[in-house]
């Protein structure tokens, strides 16, 4: 066992494995669960076709300097919408009103972001010590894979309060001419089952999913690091008078 600043001077410490795989294997899960999380911040777009195309010269293919064909283009217009900062409801039969409200019309959306993002780098952060066998008292890591636990757990149910509502309500289609349209679903299944919206419900689906799974796990990381299982966590549940909160 290395001690004093030899034992710092090596990259990984002389903790236990299988608390090295238990906290690799949550700072995965928070790290997908980052990317997923802002993934939900995109643009969703279609593009409508109008029927014609032409022919003109360009550079059909990437093949250098000068090297141009006769290439078809199709004419027709991109439309983007931003599901997480679209602002259109309450609708207006009035013209002269502004639609919306000042508010996401998919509040559940943007608290699933806010809270599972910052969520997700504090987990994996918390469990960095652990992961290269370097400890850490478990007390200080517990508190704060909890917060992270609390943030995920806010945003899960904001945003099944608001998306798994079943009920009467009017939502808007930026793809279709009658923009607004009343349904007798959740948002969720309206998200899921629109052809021009499925594939940005598909990613809803797996970031709810996937902060579930993370949630879960932090919650066993932390039971297990409070109940003394140092093997399992990496991290030290007591330490004795001037020893050093690492391994």
């Amino acid at each position: 066992m290395y001690t004093g600043s030899a034992y710092y001077a090596q990259p990984i410490g002389d903790g236990p494995k299988t608390g090295q795989t238990s906290s690799c294997c949550l700072i995965f899960f928070a790290v997908v669960g980052f990317a997923l999380s802002l993934s939900l911040c995109v643009n969703v777009s279609w593009f409508f076709n109008s029927g014609f195309s032409y022919w003109g010269y360009g550079c059909c293919s990437n093949c250098g300097i000068g090297c141009c064909y006769a290439c078809p283009y199709y004419a027709g217009t991109w439309v983007r919408t931003n599901v997480i900062s679209q602002d259109q409801l309450p609708f207006h039969n009035n013209t002269d009103i502004k639609p919306g409200n000042g508010q996401p019309d998919y509040w559940g959306i943007v608290v699933l972001v806010a809270c599972g993002a910052p969520a997700s780098l504090l987990i994996a952060c918390f469990s960095s010590p652990p992961s290269i066998r370097r400890g850490g008292s478990a007390n200080g890591i517990s508190a704060g894979l909890a917060i992270g636990f609390l943030a995920l757990t806010a945003g899960i149910i904001s945003f099944s309060v608001q998306m798994f509502a079943v009920k009467e309500q009017v939502v808007y289609n930026a793809f279709i001419s009658q923009q607004y349209q009343t349904i007798n679903e959740s948002l969720m299944h309206f998200l899921s089952t629109n052809r021009f919206y499925s594939w940005y419900g598909t990613l809803l689906w797996w970031t709810f999913i996937w902060q579930i799974l993370l949630a879960s796990l932090a919650l066993v990381y932390i039971l297990a690091a409070l109940c003394g299982a140092d093997d399992f966590t990496g991290t030290r549940s007591s330490l004795s008078e001037g020893e050093s909160s690492f391994y």
